[in-house]
């Protein structure tokens, strides 16, 4: 409800325009009425006011006054004068006191229509960026301003979605699933999934590239129906698994960190390689119609997978290999579950008597780990396994010696870092599997390609502002290609321990 205070010396004017108000449009209130300016501040003290309708002849305290005493202690409140005198200096008052509009008495309902429609639009107009301040605020830990702490009472709904599988750790710069937000807008689909289902919408990225939220505020209790239907527009438009979890109900300002990080949790613990997914969470933390089991044990298999690994043979038509992902499917293996195999196989790798196996299982453990993340399916998940170079093999596919290949595709990210590349687009443009990409580039260069590609980006930032000290973080995110500015923040503070404003001052 829109709430409405008016300020008028004559009664029968008075409770004409309240009725009025109230009639002309069901989302205004009237709470409260006064005959001078200092009433209807009094009231103003003890009752919250969004629009203030006032006369500007008043005893007392005129309008005048009243709107130079509003403008400066409740300046969210929209101020509409409604005068019986078309008096320049009057007008010229309201025009400084922010007056919405000036109208002469008396109002009829059709201005009086054309007058709330245009108050209903500066109301929400101010409400959205005043719960996207304090909502922002809450985000990033910051102090909310005066006027963003008038939203704290708000509840609003929130959504993560996940495009590809969950990075293990914050190494997603180059996973397909960030390249799928590109051309996604969560806002705009939202409004296609049901028109004006919610006055508010606001979305930002997660932790990592691959991730995105949005929190939303409705007059609805049941919001899963038009959630459901936002998730399936978004899959349609995507080229990977998109898998979405909502908290069931509306929560507090202050509950909005929370709610993410149990959202991330149930994601990370629910996902499956190659399946989108719909999900209702609890909060108290439970996803619904989903129970908690007992980790399996699954080292037998691990320790299978370590030989097969440790022999050179993962390429080859391995029964064993064909077994393992035939389990995977019919048990309906999460992704948690599949990454933490690869993990304990690769620690077994590490134990092994022959050294260079045991350097390979350093790159094997970083590369499986990350294909659990960004293969589209199990089949490509077991492609990647099976184009694993062998511990000792120093030739590429095909017998030609190429040693120049890792500093070939270090050369390509330095020249094109601005452009939004992937594992998928190295894997094009070098001709191999992005399993194999990337053991040849650890194996040289002791990272992957995508915390290469984020350091020679943070080093091309960090030069553009030494050169130009007043230039705008958002430009410098821009230029040396980060998805957007928060994402970049993010990463500066991570790699150099400093804001990039810091850095700046």
């Amino acid at each position: 409800m829109i709430n409405v205070l008016v300020a008028e010396d004559e009664p029968p004017t008075l409770r004409r325009v309240a009725a009025m108000v109230e009639q002309t449009d069901a989302l205004f209130r009237v709470v409260g009425s006064a005959l001078n300016g200092r009433e209807a501040l009094r009231v103003m003290e003890t009752v919250h006011v969004d629009v203030l309708l006032t006369d500007i002849r008043m005893p007392v305290m005129d309008g005048a006054r009243l709107m130079e005493e509003v403008s400066a202690r409740y300046p969210d409140c929209v101020v509409v004068v409604l005068s019986g005198f078309q008096d320049y200096d009057y007008m010229a008052r309201a025009i400084r006191a922010r007056s919405l509009d000036y109208l002469l008495k008396p109002v009829s309902t059709e201005t009086m229509r054309g007058l709330l429609a245009r108050v209903k639009a500066r109301y929400l107009s101010m409400s959205r960026e005043r719960l996207s301040n304090s909502l922002a605020a809450h985000i990033s830990g910051a102090s909310p301003g005066a006027s963003a702490r008038t939203a704290d009472g708000a509840r609003l709904g929130v959504c993560l979605f996940c495009a590809g599988g969950m990075p293990f750790g914050d190494d997603a710069e180059m996973f397909p699933g960030a390249d799928a937000w590109s051309s996604v807008s969560l806002e705009t689909l939202a409004e296609q999934a049901a028109p004006g289902f919610a006055a508010f919408k606001w979305e930002f990225m997660g932790s990592t590239p691959v991730e995105r939220i949005m929190f939303f505020q409705t007059g609805e209790e049941r919001f899963e129906p038009w959630l459901e239907r936002l998730h399936e527009l978004v899959v349609d438009r995507t080229d990977v698994p998109v898998s979405c979890a909502y908290v069931s109900e509306a929560i507090p300002l202050s509950g909005v960190n929370a709610s993410v990080r149990l959202l991330r949790g149930e994601l990370g613990r629910r996902m499956r390689v190659g399946h989108s997914m719909f999900m209702c969470v609890k909060p108290s933390g439970a996803a619904s119609g989903a129970a908690d089991c007992p980790e399996p044990d699954d080292s037998a298999l691990s320790a299978k997978l370590a030989d097969l690994l440790s022999s050179g043979k993962i390429g080859t038509a391995s029964p064993f290999r064909r077994e393992l992902f035939h389990i995977m499917e019919s048990e309906g293996w999460t992704q948690r579950r599949v990454a933490r195999l690869f993990i304990e196989a690769a620690a077994a790798l590490e134990k092994h008597p022959d050294k260079a196996v045991r350097r390979a299982s350093r790159q094997y453990r970083g590369v499986m780990v990350e294909a659990a993340s960004t293969s589209p399916s199990l089949k490509a998940l077991e492609e990647a396994l099976a184009a694993l170079p062998p511990p000792l093999e120093e030739i590429l596919p095909g017998g030609a010696k190429n040693p120049d290949v890792a500093d070939d595709i270090a050369k390509y990210l330095r020249e094109r870092y601005t452009d939004s590349i992937t594992n998928q687009t190295l894997a094009k443009t070098f001709g191999y599997v992005p399993s194999y990409i990337s053991v040849l580039f650890r194996r040289k260069y002791k990272m992957s390609p995508s915390e290469y590609l984020s350091m020679t980006r943070m080093d091309e930032a960090k030069r553009l502002m030494r050169e130009n000290p007043g230039i705008l973080v958002k430009e410098v995110s821009d230029r040396v290609g980060f998805k957007n500015q928060h994402h970049f923040s993010r990463a500066f503070k991570k790699m150099e321990g400093m804001r990039p404003t810091s850095y700046l001052s």
